[in-house]
């Protein structure tokens, strides 16, 4: 572990920074590849072969996706608040509220797996990987259920807008 940590540490870090344009965020990204790693080989030490300079990299462009991912709908839940709080008027107050129903209404009449998956993403702030962990699931399960939340939820809302 020491040899690969040596040796793979500052191309990793270098590869993190050129996705995210923040040394402290690359630090933390090749950190957890490498207690990945770590965690990995106490529970099959069989897999320490797997460690390639391949499976290194594409773990770390991997969380590097998952964090951007997961600033982006950071950012976009603060744009949101910042369009929220510029209210004019009691009707811009209560069209709001009444959007705001729709969707919670819409969110609790989606099907399971995908409730629990979009909640534990937006409403607990989980990343795709922290969620799948959670629940038992792969990353690709929750990407899938995801996009499937996603086309949903936009069916619903559009149907609802329509019959208005």
């Amino acid at each position: 572990m020491e040899r690969l940590y040596g040796e793979f540490y500052e191309p990793l870090f270098l590869f993190a920074v050129t996705y995210l344009d923040s040394d402290d965020e690359a630090r933390d990204v090749v950190s957890d590849v490498f207690e990945t790693v770590w965690q990995r080989w106490q529970k099959e030490p069989s897999a320490a072969p797997m460690a390639t300079s391949a499976w290194l990299y594409t773990l770390t462009r991997n969380r590097c996706i998952d964090l951007l991912r997961h600033d982006r709908s950071r950012r976009s839940y603060a744009e949101l608040m910042e369009r929220t709080e510029q209210f004019d008027t009691s009707a811009d107050v209560a069209d709001y509220e009444q959007s705001l129903g729709r969707v919670r209404r819409a969110v609790s009449q989606l099907p399971e797996p995908g409730r629990t998956i979009l909640e534990c993403c937006y409403f607990r702030r989980m990343t795709y990987q922290e969620a799948a962990d959670h629940l038992e699931l792969s990353l690709v399960s929750v990407r899938k259920q995801m996009l499937k939340v996603f086309r949903t939820l936009r069916e619903m809302l559009n149907n609802h807008n329509r019959q208005v």
